[in-house]
């Protein structure tokens, strides 16, 4: 046995030289230096060397103290009376925290074998994984039995040289390098056997030599950690060890305000550098609290004095507001350097009192979860996530997190970007489109979309338009746009969905409050129906999925509404409300009409079409397409379905369909926006002439149908461009011309969404009669038109009808020679037969009729054109 212990101080009284040495030869392990662990599966064996005596398969080890890192050499000899493997191999740990090296600790060691490749390796531990530092090349211990010297030095930087000898002699060959200087300290250094049980007695160890600095600490320890436990407690973990009586003391904490001293400090036995405090008061949420840490000691006599600030941070809705979005960069609108990045990005706005680390936030990009990385984001401070290659790319001073996401995570027609805290908890979230910059210049690239009133965070569409900062954006500050803007448009349920025979959908026009909307008890429904369960969308907040414990009945028709009236994330209360649903019914011919459509609108508008439930049953515009009508084939073509999602049309109800519903929103009175649909189902229609046709998904039921020309408006229109063609009577053919007109001025043209201004109700329950006696053809939506209602003993006549002027002149044939039923009206517009608008007056309707017994009929009924 050689043992030497030799100290020298160095000037700086930061390291101590030491050298440690043992070959075993006093036939002792036990002592000097003194090995711990599987004491009992070792021996020195007559050659004088530590050998492996067990008579089983596992894994043993021993442990002896050394505190060598700095300027270090470790030299020893191992034998393995095998060709490793896998299950056969050696460690020999060089820097170790614990004294159990077989279990999780951190250090540094070298392997021997265990695997295929046969190489000499040193690792780093950290606790219970490894990650390998240096190593050889293959095959280097590809022998039958093992016989190798190995040598490894550190220097005070923290760069290695591993080296080693496989004829078991000292002429070392260097095999690696590598810089690693994660840990700094050591307190063990050890063996560790891994065997099968025919390998147990097979591993021999001898010649160590370890020489070096140890580190002597004369730094006071650091508070690297302090995490809330729960209400009244928390942890405080130190940079290293600490001493075990001065951490346990609670006279050396103190919090702020009400919390004073703990009422424990518990110390932690398995990790002396953590302390648990317990406080007799509760930690308020998101109050701003101080500890006070004094006279803390290490085991090197250092004191710690450290104030620290802690928050029991409770993510809140609207803490953190997304501010601005530039889904589009390309093509950039700025002049370099006055120019934003080519690179998407979004940005985030700190919209309370507290600091805030993002760490661990989930940041949302359409079903894509991106992790936010450690930033504290000050108070009333923003910060701009892009793509992590393109961070360099904003200008300096602008505060970038860069994530591995994608490119192109905002899609330019739009998408859903939701922000979570670490737990789950829903913080805000926006659903943007194309249409959200209000500009169709901007639209086409180049421009963000920026938030108006930070104060009104609920995102919706109202509050967000593009940026008018001349080089496209305002990443990192205040939104060129900002403004007052706040929200008073109180929530409403915008429609129901059969999701299934005993489940729907209720979507709302935008979020609402989470725990009304998970209340159960909320929802009202008559006829009564079970409500299993309610399952709101956890992230928009503005659906929720309701399960009932029964089947819906079909044929019948259900109410469903609100026992407390929901509010949105400003306060605005909903309005009492009711929606239907039922199962829905596949249409016949005539129960859904066409009922106005707009095929000329106003300069970078949209077409739209509006049908009409002309019925008593609920159908679901999901079964419905629309498409384009043949007359010669007598088909409907180029269909597209109207809704990609049940969207249910109760009866009497109207709804307007366009790809571009901002359009009417901005354009025309709109009276129900639940009555608006956007969808790509509309198909070209020309401004000259054109049809639209509505069908059954399976294309078996032709539903309706229209063929339109311009011919069809008023005469005496100044521009057809922006005005809609009305339907007057839904009990009348669409392919009856005189059923259709152009929409009253009074209105602004047109009507997407209810009763239209020509619609028309008989009230005749005479022979002949019009209605109204006085009219005027002025467009302003009040007595346009002229009905002329007629009622027969029977159906099978035969009509001609015509006006004179008060002197007896032929003015307008109206109809010649006309097949009607029993009932029905036609209409006059005040126009000759030239489509020219008469003069005011007295005008003769002159209506002729025969019947199917032959019988002939004249009925003069008089009017007043007045303009």
């Amino acid at each position: 046995m050689r043992t030497a212990l030799i100290i020298l101080l160095l000037p700086v009284f930061c390291f101590s030289q030491i050298t440690v040495s043992d070959d075993f030869s006093d036939g002792d392990f036990m002592q000097n230096p003194n090995w711990v662990g599987d004491t009992g599966k070792f021996i020195v064996n007559p050659n004088f060397q530590l050998q492996l005596n067990d008579n089983a398969a596992g894994s043993t080890y021993l442990s002896s103290v050394s505190e060598v890192i700095d300027n270090a050499i470790w030299e020893f000899y191992v034998k393995m009376d095998f060709n490793p493997s896998s299950s056969n191999y050696s460690k020999i740990c060089l820097v170790a925290d614990n004294a159990d090296i077989s279990g999780p600790f951190y250090g540094y060691y070298v392997r021997l074998g265990g695997s295929s490749d046969d190489r000499i390796s040193l690792y780093r531990q950290d606790g219970a994984s490894s990650l390998l530092v240096a190593e050889s090349g293959d095959d280097w211990l590809d022998i039958a039995a093992v016989e190798v010297s190995v040598k490894v030095t550190r220097d005070s930087l923290g760069f290695w040289v591993l080296s080693a000898d496989t004829s078991g002699a000292t002429n070392y060959v260097a095999l690696d390098s590598a810089s690693d200087a994660t840990y700094i300290r050591s307190q063990y250094f050890g063996v560790e056997c891994i065997y099968t049980s025919t390998k147990s007695d097979k591993f021999y160890f001898d010649d160590f030599s370890i020489s070096g600095n140890a580190y002597n600490d004369n730094q006071p320890a650091a508070i690297v950690g302090l995490t809330i436990l729960d209400s009244s407690s928390l942890r405080l973990e130190f940079s290293e060890a600490m001493d075990s009586s001065s951490a346990s003391d609670i006279s050396n904490y103190q919090g702020s305000g009400n919390l004073g001293l703990p009422v424990s400090a518990v110390f932690n036995q398995s990790n002396f550098t953590k302390v648990d405090l317990a406080f007799s008061s509760v930690f308020q949420i998101n109050k701003q609290y101080y500890l006070n840490v004094n006279d803390v000691t290490d085991l090197f006599g250092n004191t710690t004095h450290d104030t620290l600030p802690f928050i029991r941070f409770q993510a809140v809705e609207n803490q953190i507001v997304i501010t601005e979005l530039m889904p589009d960069p390309s093509p950039v609108v700025g002049v370099p350097p006055n120019a934003l990045p080519e690179r998407e990005y979004l940005e985030l706005y700190n919209n309370s009192s507290l600091s805030i680390d993002l760490k661990d936030w989930v940041l949302r990009l359409g079903s894509a979860d991106e992790l936010l990385p450690n930033f504290i984001l000050d108070s009333g401070e923003f910060v701009v996530v892009t793509k992590d290659i393109g961070v360099a790319e904003f200008p300096q001073g602008i505060p970038v997190l860069g994530l591995d996401m994608s490119s192109t995570a905002l899609t330019n027609s739009g998408t859903s970007v939701s922000l979570m805290s670490p737990k789950g908890v829903f913080v805000n979230s926006v659903t943007y489109t194309d249409d959200w910059y209000n500009d169709a210049n901007k639209e086409n690239g180049g421009w963000s979309i920026e938030l108006i009133d930070i104060d009104n965070p609920c995102g919706v569409k109202e509050n967000w338009t593009a940026s008018v900062n001349p080089i496209g954006g305002t990443p990192g500050a205040k939104n060129s746009v900002a403004g007052v803007n706040p929200d008073t448009i109180p929530p409403a349920i915008t429609r129901v969905a059969i999701l299934g025979d005993s489940s729907i959908g209720v979507y709302f026009s935008e979020r609402v409050d989470q725990l009304q909307l998970t209340d159960i008890s909320n929802y009202m429904i008559s006829p009564s129906i079970a409500i299993q369960s309610v399952e709101p969308d956890s992230i928009s907040y503005s659906s929720t999925v309701i399960r009932f414990g029964e089947k819906i009945k079909e044929e019948t028709l259900y109410r469903l509404w609100m026992s407390s009236l929901l509010f949105d994330c400003t306060g605005n209360t909903m309005m009492n409300d009711t929606a239907i649903f039922a199962i829905p019914s596949i249409p016949k011919e005539g129960e859904v009409l066409i009922n106005e459509v707009l095929f000329n609108p106003y300069p970078e508008g949209s077409d739209f079409v509006e049908l009409y439930n002309y019925s008593e049953k609920v159908f679901d515009l999901n079964k419905l397409l629309l498409g384009t009508w043949n007359p010669v084939t007598k088909s409907v073509e180029n269909v597209e379905l109207i809704s990609n999602e049940s969207y249910l049309f109760g009866p009497g109800e109207y709804v307007a369909i366009s790809v571009d519903v901002d359009f009417l929103n901005e354009n025309y009175k709109i009276e129900n926006k639940r009555a608006l649909l956007k969808s790509d189902a509309v198909p070209s229609m020309p401004d000259a002439e054109g049809s639209v046709a509505l069908v059954s998904s399976d294309l078996s039921t032709i539903c309706d149908y229209l063929e339109y020309d311009d011919k069809m408006h008023l005469s005496v229109l100044q521009s057809e461009e922006g005005v809609s063609l009305e339907r007057i009577s839904f009990a009348k053919s669409s392919q009856d011309e005189d059923n259709w007109h152009s929409a009253a001025e009074g209105v602004g043209f047109a009507t997407p969404g209810y009763l239209n201004s020509m619609a028309y109700q008989s009230i005749f329950k005479g022979t002949v009669s019009l209605d109204p006696k006085v009219f005027s053809p002025n467009q302003d939506g009040y007595r346009d038109i002229l009905n002329i209602n007629y009622s027969f003993e029977q159906p099978g006549n035969v009509v001609t009808v015509n006006v004179r002027n008060s002197g007896g002149t032929l003015v307008k044939e109206l109809e010649e020679n006309t097949n009607v039923g029993q009932e029905g009206f036609f209409t006059w517009d005040g126009t000759d037969n030239n489509s020219q608008l008469l003069n005011s007056g007295i005008y003769i309707i002159v209506l002729e009729y025969f019947n199917p017994n032959g019988d002939r009929q004249i009925f003069k009924e008089t009017c007043v054109l007045s303009l």
